[in-house]
């Protein structure tokens, strides 16, 4: 829903990122809503799983397609919305979850200076990865799953190049990638992840979140942020034991919350 203000003066914008996951998500949001207060609002589609986080460590296959999706997005929105009644010096991006995700990735990045100017975090998917190091996949291991899953694909021989293999996955059905995306096995490694090995004009994240937060310069972002989480989502510090946690009493979740949830969360 697009209103613009009768005197003719450009609204604020708000950019969502939205997806429980990195492997599987909707678009399917009630935005009319928030549209109708005075907002411009801006939905994203954005390639996740195996579509956008193959990487073989290489400029043809460099994965974090999600995050460059986005950016893409946000470049847009900054050449276009103008003409939707939206004011591209007032953007906020909100994400939740996978989403959320998202947007402290594009806080760490040094392409998105300038392409918003206040973010909502709403419980991040692995904010841990801001506090604790080794939390973070690296390249190299999300490349050595991307090659195995080539390999179950038939697309990867002894001779076989970069361009090939791509070539070969993209002459399959999309079915049968599609049906790797059941593998839950996958999904540690479907996220994004530092891309230092490509050329530094090409490098979107040079560094993970963990060392942005914790580089010399520190995480100097003139931009408002606010970040909170909701009902028991960050409880989920690993996902296997979510469902343990279903079995618990009221007590223990609530000592488990106040003696490491929550001092970790005003650590970060």
């Amino acid at each position: 829903m697009l209103r613009q203000r009768v005197d003719g003066q450009l609204q604020p914008v708000i950019i969502i990122f939205y997806s429980e996951t990195w492997t599987g998500g909707s678009l399917n949001l009630p935005c009319q809503e928030l549209a109708s207060e005075g907002v411009v609002v801006v939905t994203v589609a954005y390639r996740l799983h195996l579509l956008s986080f193959f990487t073989l460590k290489s400029v043809i296959a460099r994965g974090n397609l999600a995050l460059l999706d986005q950016y893409m997005a946000l470049l847009w929105v900054r050449e276009n919305i103008s003409a939707f009644g939206g004011d591209p010096t007032s953007v906020t991006l909100l994400g939740h979850s996978a989403g959320a995700d998202s947007v402290l990735h594009h806080l760490v990045s040094p392409r998105t200076t300038g392409l918003y100017h206040r973010v909502i975090i709403m419980s991040p998917r692995n904010m841990w990865q801001g506090i604790y190091e080794n939390r973070s996949v690296t390249a190299g291991e999300q490349a050595k799953v991307s090659k195995e899953i080539a390999r179950a694909m038939g697309c990867v021989n002894y001779t076989s190049r970069d361009e090939d293999i791509l070539q070969c996955m993209k002459d399959k059905p999309l079915e049968e990638m599609t049906k790797l995306f059941s593998n839950t096995t996958l999904e540690k490694y479907m996220q994004p992840t530092s891309d230092d090995f490509l050329p530094e004009s090409m490098q979107y994240l040079p560094f993970t979140l963990d060392k942005a937060i914790r580089h010399p310069s520190g995480l100097n972002i003139p931009v408002d942020i606010m970040i909170g989480t909701t009902d028991l989502n960050s409880l989920r510090l690993r996902d296997s034991l979510f469902k343990s946690f279903l079995r618990k009493t009221y007590k223990q979740i609530y000592d488990f919350s106040t003696e490491n949830v929550l001092p970790n969360i005003l650590q970060q």
